[in-house]
């Protein structure tokens, strides 16, 4: 059982970063595709640069949950040696 809890954590810390961060770069390539087709580059890098603000901003309480998902664990109530 502690095996399967394990692969669970570990599937957790790769996957709720990686979809964050593609659920944002989706949205910026729909942006940036309509700045590159108007032929305004200086919009497109625009929102290159926002967008990279915005993802370091929503990482860091992530970086943050996911450092400490042992103690919010053994807080709701999950056996210590499974969290």
């Amino acid at each position: 059982m502690d095996l399967a809890g394990i692969g669970l954590g570990n599937m957790m810390i790769i996957i709720v970063p990686y979809s964050v961060m593609i659920g944002i770069n989706t949205a910026l390539e729909t942006f940036v595709a309509r700045a590159a087709g108007r032929g305004n580059l200086r919009d497109a890098g625009l929102y290159l640069h926002r967008s990279i603000f915005v993802i370091t901003v929503i990482f860091i309480p992530v970086c943050i949950v996911l450092l400490n998902t042992y103690y919010i664990l053994v807080f709701i109530g999950i056996d210590p040696a499974a969290a």
